[in-house]
């Protein structure tokens, strides 16, 4: 028996949500009346079943999926924002802005369960036939579209590895890459396609081959990391990096080792040096799914194949760079392996440029801990020379920074 109709307010309050975005109110009418009149799909076990049948997408969890369907079903008012919000992931344009204004429904007292904690892999499955029909289009080798389809399990597999086993999913934002088409495993590494440049710099070539970026439009700590991060957060003697012009000559503070910016300011001349990286140029944005190490060969076939990939598959996507925004693009993971790891080399092969980092990144992707905010340094594991070390370097008061590294496309 259906519950007489609420109003969004009152709906989105029943799930213990305080902010939603505003533009629901434009279809919510449209989706209540399609919900009581069909119900809701995506509540439906059935539904992740056939999904299955059809894309074979949930090799790992299908039951998990069905489980936390069947505790939706359950739930009238969580069926109705289920429906609620499949309906906002349709909106391709606006879903990021909504996912920022949306705080996803949760229990009363924050305890788990399942019908919450899954939710957003329901709504992400939801989707799943725009996914296909953008691998269609491209004529795309079945094996891409397998693991793309397959992609949105990492959700509840990343949960589960962070939460003792428990069934939930997490990291939705990042998901929405999959949902787009735009991330493809490529040998070691995931690339993203139709990515920006955002970092506050430009990039510089010589006619010699020289890189070299400049900041701009940020504010710099003394020390010349951003003014922000953890550890530099004092305003003393900060300063303001701009890039200046003349008919002549770009002027500015150039990035240096570790994406620290140097303290004096560089002249490079138009007659010699020209921008080849701006900011919102398309990039290729490289990620590093869990897994083997990082050998020279591994790493060489990627980018080769990855070229190869875009030019057959995307000859439309007219990239300038790979980059990789993580904490393995620290140089001073180099300083405390040693150069002749493969994670150092890795790390060595990208100009890097500093950006605002908490950096806490290394105790999701290297400790599994569930809450970054929140660790405790002398409880942290040490069944790793990596672990070790950095156990030992958070302990003595450092950190690992995400750093912005990029390579562009003449290097690679």
């Amino acid at each position: 028996m259906k519950n007489t109709r609420l109003t969004l307010d009152e709906l989105m309050h029943s799930v213990n949500s305080q902010r939603w975005p505003k533009r629901w109110e434009e279809f919510y009418d449209r989706v209540m009346d399609e919900y009581e009149k069909n119900g809701c799909p995506f509540a439906d076990p059935n539904y992740y079943s056939a999904l299955n049948d059809k894309y074979d997408m949930f090799p790992n969890f299908l039951e998990d999926y069905k489980a936390a369907a069947k505790a939706v079903s359950e739930d009238d008012a969580l069926c109705r924002v289920l429906m609620l919000i499949c309906e906002s992931v349709k909106d391709r344009k606006n879903i990021a802005q909504d996912i920022k204004e949306l705080e996803l429904p949760h229990s009363a007292d924050g305890t788990y369960q399942i019908k919450y904690d899954m939710l957003t892999a329901l709504v992400m499955a939801s989707a799943a036939e725009y996914q296909h029909s953008l691998y269609a289009a491209r004529n795309l080798p079945d094996d891409h579209i397998k693991y793309g389809m397959r992609h949105m399990e990492g959700m509840v597999r990343n949960y589960k590895s962070r939460n003792n086993g428990r069934t939930g999913a997490m990291s939705w934002e990042w998901y929405q890459l999959s949902i787009d088409a735009r991330l493809y495993r490529i040998g070691r590494l995931e690339i993203e396609i139709f990515a920006k440049f955002t970092p506050n710099a430009t990039v510089f070539e010589s006619e010699n081959g020289e890189i070299i970026a400049l900041a701009n439009n940020v504010t710099l700590h003394k020390s010349g990391y951003m003014l922000g991060c953890a550890s530099y957060k004092d305003e003393e003697s900060s300063f303001r990096a701009e890039i200046e012009e003349n008919e002549l000559s770009y002027i500015g503070y150039p990035y240096i080792r570790r994406g620290v910016v140097g303290n004096d300011k560089i002249k490079l001349p138009k007659s010699s040096w020209k921008k080849i990286i701006e900011p919102g140029d398309p990039v290729v944005s490289l990620h590093i799914p869990a897994g083997s190490g990082f050998n020279d060969e591994a790493i060489n076939k990627c980018f080769a194949d990855s070229k190869e990939f875009l030019a057959k598959y995307f000859p439309d996507f007219d990239y300038k760079a790979f980059v990789c925004s993580s904490w393995l693009m620290d140089d001073m993971l180099i300083d405390l392996l040693g150069e002749e790891k493969n994670i150092s080399k890795f790390c060595g092969r990208f100009l890097k440029i500093g950006q605002r980092s908490a950096g806490r990144a290394v105790f999701s992707f290297v400790f599994l801990q569930p809450d970054v905010n929140n660790v405790d340094y002398s409880t942290l594991p040490e069944n790793t020379t990596l672990e070790k070390l950095l156990k030992k370097h958070y302990i003595d008061g450092n950190a690992i920074y995400e750093c912005y590294g990029y390579i562009p496309k003449s290097k690679i």
